[in-house]
Parts: structure tokens; sequence; C-alpha cells
């Protein structure tokens, strides 16, 4: 018979779960007022198994106030890519979008899906704040396509949220997990 170990936020190195949310046709998964950087040094967003309702359609997320609001600007990034099953990679640089920023483009077929980890990091003078993360997404015309990348926000406002959404169509899957480090 196996025994489960109990932990605290101290065993495991701070790291406390702050948040959850599984989508199931949701037009956005969101997550308001869990930033307190008197508290946490940085957030872990771990995202399982996301699926798009729309075909070919771009994840996207933006900050959210503690109002709570979306908060606008513009949102940079830059990264790479690369393919588990051929010889194609690249890089993404000088991106931006405004009011929001991008993760990944996604598909709907079969075993279509996206996973990954981001470290969130609460920014100082006019960049507010940082995302970076690393993800793959299965696309079964493509195979295994990874992406390493960071994203910024240049603005002022204090962020205390994040929110995810597609950019066409809602979000049939997929699981988002949020956690703080303790400091």
């Amino acid at each position: 018979t196996a025994t489960l170990a109990t932990t605290t936020a101290t065993d495991l190195g701070g790291l406390v779960k702050l948040a959850s949310s599984t989508a199931s046709s949701s037009p956005s998964l969101t997550f308001d007022n869990f930033v307190d950087e008197n508290t946490y040094s940085e957030y872990i967003i771990i995202m399982r198994n996301i699926i798009p309702q729309t075909d070919n359609t771009a994840l996207r997320y933006v900050y959210r106030s503690s109002t709570p609001s979306d908060i606008t600007g513009t949102y940079y990034r830059s990264g790479v890519y690369y393919y588990g099953d051929s010889a194609s990679s690249g890089f993404e640089s000088n991106l931006s979008d405004t009011n929001f920023g991008k993760i990944s483009d996604l598909g709907n077929d079969t075993n279509e899906t996206l996973s990954g980890k981001f470290s969130f990091y609460y920014g100082a003078g006019s960049f507010s704040s940082s995302i970076v993360g690393k993800f793959f997404r299965h696309n079964p015309f493509a195979g295994v396509h990874a992406q390493e990348y960071g994203g910024f926000l240049k603005a002022t406002d204090s962020i205390a949220g994040i929110k995810f959404y597609m950019s066409s169509g809602n979000i049939t899957s997929g699981s988002i997990y949020i956690y703080g480090v303790k400091k």
C-alpha cells in the first residue's frame, strides 16, 4: 500500500497553488486578483491540452487590473521555434500586438493540443511585466512544434491577473493552473 506524502509550501520551495480552471467551450479562462508582489517573487502558469473551438486560431493573453479589467498597451514577443520530427526551426523577433499578447497558433484537428509552462514576473519601469514560456503543441500535419519565448507588456498599469482566450471562437477544452513562488 502506497502512502501519499503531505507537503507544505516550505517543502515545495515555496510553491503555492493559487488558482486553476478547466475550459468547457469557454470564451476565456480568467484569473483575477492573484498577483501579490509582497508575497510572491514569481508565478508559474501551467497549461494542459488546450484545444480551440475554431481551427487555425491563436491563443492570446491579456493582463488584468484590480478593477478587474483588461490592461491595454503594446504586448511584445520574441523567441525561437523548432520541430521535433524535421529540420525546421527559426526565430520570432520584434513582434508586437496592440492590447493582447499572442502565445501560439492552434488547430482543432484530432490530437492537436498545446501544453506548456510559463513564468510570469512582475516588472519595473515602463515594462509592467514579462512572461517567459516553454511549450509545445502537437500538429498532426507538421508533427511536434516546440517554442520558447519571452513576452513583455509596455504599460504602467498595476497587474493583478491574467486572461487567456482564443482570437476566434471558444476554448473547447484544457486546463490552466497558476502557482505562486513564495519569497
